[in-house]
């Protein structure tokens, strides 16, 4: 991205240490351990249930266990605030939906500026830098549209650019290609993990789709709330 460069990364990890959570009677998580490290891709896969989703909210800091930790850079997130997980979240993470979930009435640019507006950046900036990413997606001619008015697939780039403007340290991205047919989810599954790599952050993508997973520089599977 021209003039912006990557941020340096310290360690910068995220780990979920025996992390167990219940909802009423249903172990959603039993106990799991999983490392993701900067720069990596690592994607989750199990069938409907077996906890993928309520991991990856968890080690986003958007649901806490009822025991064991989620650890970010050696600090156990699970006693921080409400407001200091959300500033991690704005700051440090970016996400990718299945449906993208773009404001209708704003243009792909506008969209993207979304979370660098929300940490206080300049709407002037935050255009410089949603149009480089918007860029790197091949999106240029299309930033001006609202999305109503572009393709599936070209949406779903615009929400990976706007996961990924902020240079985030990891984007979670549950099932981001599960809205789109099988030709534009591979564009949009390689754009997002070129795009990503070019900012250095790392990805977790949960997944039901193997050729999805083998994207992945890592497989992690879960079945009944565990890693297996």
């Amino acid at each position: 991205m021209s003039g912006s460069i990557p941020r340096e990364r310290e360690t910068n990890l995220i780990e979920a240490k025996d992390a167990a959570l219940k909802f009423g009677t249903t172990m959603a998580l039993d106990g799991v351990n999983l490392l993701l490290s900067p720069g990596e891709v690592v994607s989750l896969t199990g069938a409907s249930g077996s906890g993928k989703s309520t991991l990856m909210h968890c080690m986003a800091g958007l649901v806490t266990p009822d025991s064991g930790g989620i650890v970010w850079d050696g600090q156990d997130i699970a006693v921080w605030s409400a407001e200091d997980r959300a500033k991690l979240r704005r700051e440090r993470l970016g996400f990718v939906f299945q449906f993208g979930d773009l404001v209708a009435e704003l243009s792909l640019l506008e969209n993207v500026c979304l979370p660098l507006l929300l940490t206080g950046q300049k709407m002037r900036k935050a255009k410089v830098a949603a149009s480089e990413i918007l860029e790197l997606l091949g999106l240029t001619d299309e930033q001006l549209r609202r999305p109503d008015q572009v393709s599936g697939g070209q949406a779903q780039r615009a929400a990976v650019a706007r996961a990924l403007v902020n240079q985030p340290d990891f984007v979670f991205a549950d099932e981001p290609t599960g809205s789109l047919d099988s030709s534009n989810a591979i564009l949009v599954l390689d754009a997002f993990i070129s795009a990503a790599s070019a900012v250095n952050a790392g990805v977790l993508l949960v997944t039901h789709d193997p050729d999805v997973a083998s994207h992945a520089d890592r497989r992690v599977k879960m079945a009944d709330g565990r890693v297996v």
